[in-house]
């Protein structure tokens, strides 16, 4: 008889030894039914097991020495697996679980006497692995050891017990590693952490990032900090991260040549930055927004400079076929934007990042919107941004500003108190929403784009 199942570490029945093993019937030994004698400790028991072709198979009986029944299971192809019941003296079943390659796998529960439940322990390969605590990441749980400390934060088949998809494993209370599993057994692993770097690999093994990392609790592990992307074991991208994303200065390789050296945010080109070919001739130099560079430096165009404190625009100014984007770097120093109507009406983007001192953005009747002013167009790729101003108390757009953009953000608008919309602002968005926090609550408002709309 195999011995492996009382040597092998987490089986049902480690601890025990076999004393001796002999055939009840049949003339052969690999057919028929098969006495093993058992002894743990100072007990000895019995197993009646049906053998064919020399393995156990179907069901199989524990005894005690008084011939009482101790354990009733069932094997298939010489392994333990299927319902496990366990009996005191008296008979009374005190335990029932399943066992999964000779392990105990899934819940077991324990019984007294009157048949209800006093316990409930949960097993993966005859380990207890303690009840599953819902995660701050979605779709995961948490496991903790016997200290507390979180073992790994994973996803789950529907049995609660097998790690089936992402898994993020802890050593110490630390995350070390996240890997992914199908159907509780190893698949791969993505992402490996030693100290302060994380090496990141794709499914086959292929190291695609290493450098710095932050754990988030509810996005998992991030790239962030400075760092390489690899392709083919040659650097992609040498630079910065933040949360997970390309940001701050960076250079783009192809091959062994940088393609382009500058800004990024939110993994896109942002900010100044040049592109060359491969021979390092430069093609483009100047601002970009979004992976789109500005065809001029608009600031230099429209004479702004940096400690300029108001920006003001007449009525039907700056419609150059050229000027397609209104961008003014985070360093300048403006206090208040107010342009009149009809003004940069081939401008399809409109971005203020990061400008801290702020306060008032008034855009006239008919600007910032394309088209002969009777049909209303949709331009693809349009954007509105307002974000990281604050100071900014203020939006004021007048009717049919921005008509033609589909690209709506604003956010992180901490001093905001007014935000105006006329008719046919922002025509193709169904409805857009703003939220703020404020000393009194939460803020919402909804906006309409077809009617005149105001938050004040």
């Amino acid at each position: 008889m195999e011995r492996d199942e009382f040597t092998s570490k987490h089986s049902f029945l480690e601890g025990y030894t076999v004393e001796s093993v002999e055939m009840v019937d049949g003339k052969e030994n690999k057919n028929g039914q098969q006495c093993v004698i058992l002894k743990k400790g100072d007990s000895q028991y019995k197993m009646m097991v049906t053998l064919k072709r020399g393995k156990k198979e179907d069901r199989a009986v524990i005894l005690r020495e008084n011939n009482t029944l101790f354990m009733e299971l069932n094997y298939v192809n010489d392994e333990a697996n299927g319902e496990l019941l366990v009996y005191d003296e008296m008979g009374i079943l005190v335990e029932r679980g399943y066992l999964k390659n000779g392990k105990r796998y899934g819940s077991f529960k324990t019984f007294n006497k009157d048949g209800e439940v006093t316990k409930e322990v949960r097993y993966r390969n005859g380990v207890s692995i303690g009840p599953l605590k819902e995660s701050e990441l979605d779709g995961f749980f948490e496991e903790h050891n016997e200290k507390g400390e979180t073992t790994a934060i994973s996803q789950f088949s529907s049995n609660g017990v097998d790690r089936n998809g992402m898994c993020y494993e802890f050593e110490g209370g630390k995350v070390k590693r996240k890997s992914l599993y199908r159907d509780g057994l190893l698949s791969c692993t993505l992402m490996e952490v030693n100290g302060d770097t994380m090496t990141e690999y794709d499914t086959d093994g292929k190291r695609v990032y290493e450098g710095g990392y932050i754990y988030d609790g509810k996005k998992g592990l991030l790239r962030n900090g400075k760092g390489t992307e690899y392709t083919d074991d040659s650097a992609l991208y040498v630079g910065f991260f933040f949360k997970g994303e390309r940001s701050g200065d960076g250079t783009l390789f192809d091959g062994f040549a940088p393609v382009y050296i500058g800004g990024w945010k939110n993994g896109k080109r942002y900010g100044r930055g040049k592109e060359m070919d491969s021979d390092r001739k430069v093609l483009k130099d100047g601002m970009w927004i979004d992976d789109v560079f500005v065809t001029d430096d608009f600031v230099k165009k429209l004479k702004i400079k940096v400690d300029t404190v108001e920006y003001t625009v007449k009525n039907k100014k700056n419609n150059d076929a050229n000027i397609q984007s209104f961008f003014i770097p985070s360093t300048f120093q403006l206090k208040k934007i107010e342009i009149g109507k009809m003004c940069f009406r081939n401008v399809t983007r409109f971005v203020l990042d990061g400008l801290s001192e702020l306060e008032s953005v008034k855009i006239g009747k008919n600007s910032f919107t394309t088209g002969n002013g009777k049909l209303i167009t949709v331009q693809e790729g349009s954007q509105f941004c307002i974000m990281n101003c604050p100071k900014l108390r203020e939006i004021d757009l007048g009717d049919e500003s921005f008509s033609s953009c589909i690209g709506f953000q604003v956010k992180n608008l901490p001093s905001l108190e007014t935000f105006r919309t006329g008719n046919w602002c922002f025509f193709f968005e169904s409805t857009f929403e703003l939220r703020s926090k404020t000393e009194i609550g939460v803020i919402d408002k909804t906006f309409h784009p077809y009617v005149q709309s105001s938050w004040v």
